[in-house]
């Protein structure tokens, strides 16, 4: 009896240990963070983002518009 309430004990903590989300996977990455455009506040993911002089852009062409040049 003692030998199968082992194993029935065992085989519970090996499939709670597989069932276990890893750590990484339950943090936010930083890549994750979202910016607004400082011309039309769309917010975007930080990886998609332009950066230029402290400032966040969602395309080019908002990059020129906020630098004021004409396409």
């Amino acid at each position: 009896m003692l030998p199968f309430v082992l194993l029935a004990v065992g085989m519970f903590l090996v499939f709670k240990k597989i069932r276990q989300v890893p750590s990484e996977m339950t943090t936010k990455s930083p890549s994750r963070k979202m910016l607004g455009c400082c011309v039309c506040e769309t917010h975007i993911p930080e990886r998609e983002a332009i950066m230029y002089r402290d400032k966040v852009y969602c395309s080019e062409a908002h990059l020129k518009q906020g630098l004021g040049e004409d396409e």
